[in-house]
Formats: structure tokens, sequence, C-alpha cells
């Protein structure tokens, strides 16, 4: 597996904000939505798997063996971008946040618990797939941001994202949450607000 990476923003920001897309679609598109939010100080990296899904999808929360176990090679490849990107940029881990939509959202909870020494984790209207085996937090200082609304069709409200708000704070997780009632399953304005100021807080 391989990705197709893009950039936006300043090459010679100190600060990087990873994005993920979810199943079939682009980073190009979140980025975009990004640019418009960030300081002029952070780069903008785009990451899109090729075949435009990170894991095989789930057949509902009972029956998720086969994505969970194609989980663990796609942060493999996250995390050597993550090196590339403090080696070619000279931007240190803690500067750099990951932000997911939907399968790029439960990516970049993936990548946090893997790589713990992060500055930031956003996660769109996505959920973890691995509560049964979540460990309690290694980085109680790791801010993450979960936006999601109640009529995500994708991620369950009841199903998914309250389950991971339960977990994640009862671990020890440093969760806000940007909560709305309507909206489906995308990244809304409210969500894109919510992210600068949670961008422009840590």
């Amino acid at each position: 597996m391989e990705m197709n990476k893009v950039l936006f923003g300043n090459k010679q920001g100190k600060r990087a904000v990873i994005v993920l897309p979810g199943r079939g679609g682009t980073a190009s598109t979140i980025c975009l939505l990004y640019k418009e939010i960030v300081d002029s100080d952070t780069l903008i990296v785009g990451l899109t798997p090729d075949n435009y899904e990170w894991y095989p999808r789930p057949k509902g929360s009972k029956n998720q063996e086969n994505a969970i176990a194609g989980i663990p090679p796609s942060v493999n490849l996250i995390a050597n971008e993550l090196d590339a990107i403090k080696e070619e940029y000279n931007i240190q881990y803690y500067s750099m946040t990951v932000a997911g939509f939907s399968a790029g959202g439960v990516m970049a909870l993936e990548v946090s618990f893997a790589r713990p020494n992060l500055g930031g984790i956003i996660v769109h209207s996505g959920a973890c797939l691995t509560l049964e085996t979540l460990q309690t937090c290694k980085n109680p200082d790791l801010p993450y941001l979960a936006t999601h609304s109640l009529d995500d069709s994708v991620f369950g409200w009841s199903e998914r994202f309250m389950p991971m708000v339960e977990q994640l704070k009862d671990k020890g997780y440093n969760l806000k949450t940007c909560e709305r009632k309507k909206g489906g399953h995308t990244v809304s304005k409210q969500d894109l607000i919510a992210a600068k100021d949670f961008l422009q807080a840590i």
C-alpha cells in the first residue's frame, strides 16, 4: 500500500496539520477547507491511500475483525510520513496535528495511540474501532477534538460515537467534543470553527 501526498500552506512553517480523508475521498478536498482555518505558519499535508481506503470496510460493530486487522499497516505508513515531515521540514512531532474525516478519523485516533507524542488529534465524523482493546492514555496532555452529528448514518451516535467518548474519557484521554443535532456524515462549518479554535489553543 502506498499514499498520494499533497501540500498546502507554508513549507517553512513551524507547525503541520496532517489530513486523512474518509473512504473513497481525497485529502485535497479537506485540505482546502483547512487552508481557510489554519494560521500562516502552518504546513498542511494531505495523505490519500492509493486504493482510497485505509482498512477493509467493517460489517458493523459486531463484525469488524477484517477492518481492525487492516489498521496497523496504515498506521505504519502514516507514522512513516510523520517521520518524513519531521526530517524534510524540521517540524517536531509535538507541533503536528493529525486531522481525519470518517475512516480518516479512525486512523487519526489509531496513529495517536501509536505516537502519543503528537500535538493534537481531530476526528470529524469518525470513531474508534478498537474500544475493546483501548489502553489507558499514555499522554494526558495530548488534546483530542471529536466533531459529530446526532444523525450521522455511517458512524452512528449511539453505536459508535458515544461509546467512544465515554471510553476515551474513562481511559484518561484529553477529549473535547463538538456535537450537533443535524448535519449527517460530513465536515460542517461548525466543525471547522471548532477545529480552528482547537488549533489556536494548542
